[in-house]
């Protein structure tokens, strides 16, 4: 056994070189492959981390540019960490909330706020796209205006309150006179308008006016009052009466004061004197 001067060690003396090294190289092996077996772990594992995040970010902008570019029923999945999940589903309630806004606006923008019908815009709207239809199918549709009687004397004596329910009650009555395809509106004050799509001429345009009118004739019991008013009707047929919206708006409405200056609570068809015959023509 030989002291190898300033080292401490103890070495069998005459043993070869390779031999008192070899330990030590090997000790130097197993550290370089353990630490190379620990970088790939460490890169391993930031990679997984990488792309467990990544992705649901990737899928959140994705989702983003889909609604910036008209696709409303996108959604953002709801998976990767707990952070990044937490921010897909706030950017869904966002989005969520944000819908709900635009359909808001649109139905306000659309409907009378009292009765929930069409207002004025969004029938006109139909009327324009429903002629076009009547053109190109060749058939005919029905323009009603309906005025109704003694409201005013009814809001006056009873109070705005039950004048808004009463045009509740009309509204109501109204609508089970028509079917699903066609369009009722109110276009202001007391006025209503009824268009009929693809009806069978001047007889099934009349009789789904005269329901109008009888079933408003009806008397109406609200808050403990009963209540009776009346309605005129006037009737303008496409192509009959005119092939634009203007001008069967304008004869329906026409119609409407005959029948009014007829005595009230009546339905008239529109007549073209010969002025209107000549604008018609």
């Amino acid at each position: 056994m030989v002291k190898l001067p300033g080292t401490g060690w103890n070495v069998i003396a005459g043993l070869p070189e390779a031999e008192v090294l070899a330990p030590a190289r090997a000790l130097l092996a197993r550290s370089i492959v353990i630490g190379i077996v620990l970088l790939l772990l460490v890169v391993a594992l930031t990679w997984w981390l990488a792309r467990g995040i990544a992705r649901p970010i990737r899928d959140l902008a994705q989702t983003a540019m889909a609604i910036a570019g008209g696709n409303s029923s996108a959604r953002a999945r709801i998976d990767g960490p707990a952070e990044v999940a937490a921010v897909a589903q706030e950017f869904n309630n966002m989005h969520d909330a944000r819908k709900r806004a635009e359909e808001q606006a649109l139905q306000m923008a659309q409907h009378d706020p009292l009765t929930g019908l069409p207002n004025r815009a969004l029938f006109t709207d139909r009327l324009q796209r429903d002629l076009a239809s009547a053109r190109r199918d060749q058939t005919s549709l029905a323009l009603l205006f309906i005025d109704l009687d003694k409201f005013k004397p009814a809001n006056d004596q009873f109070g705005h309150p039950m004048g808004d329910l009463l045009l509740q009650a009309v509204a109501q009555r109204m609508q089970a006179c028509v079917r699903d395809s066609d369009t009722l509106a109110r276009i202001g004050g007391d006025e209503f308008m009824v268009l009929l799509r693809a009806v069978a001429g001047e007889p099934e345009a009349l009789t789904v006016a005269e329901k109008i009118r009888v079933g408003l004739e009806q008397p109406f019991v609200l808050a403990g009052h009963s209540l009776g008013i009346g309605c005129c009707v006037g009737v303008a047929l496409y192509p009959q009466h005119g092939d634009d919206d203007l001008t069967l708006s304008r004869n329906a409405d026409q119609a409407m004061y005959q029948a009014k200056e007829r005595g009230r609570n009546q339905v008239v068809l529109f007549q073209a004197t010969p002025e209107r015959e000549a604008d018609l023509a």
